[in-house]
């Protein structure tokens, strides 16, 4: 992803979080997609560490069900 549209989107989410009431796992999740594309750079692959444990997660409180 191109610097200058990483930084749009980082702008583009800060200021929907800023202007709207939003739940507060939404909230989160979207401050942490800014965090994450903060600190990424082009060259970069994305991280994977915790995908794992979110799944099984996911999976233990679902059971199953997504």
């Amino acid at each position: 992803m191109p610097e200058s549209a990483r930084k749009d989107l980082i702008a583009a989410i800060a200021e929907i979080v800023r202007s709207r009431e939003l739940s507060d796992d939404v909230r989160q999740a979207a401050l942490t997609l800014i965090g994450w594309l903060a600190r990424r750079h082009g060259n970069e692959c994305p991280c994977t560490r915790g995908v794992y444990e979110a799944r099984k997660q996911v999976m233990a409180v679902h059971g199953g069900r997504r």
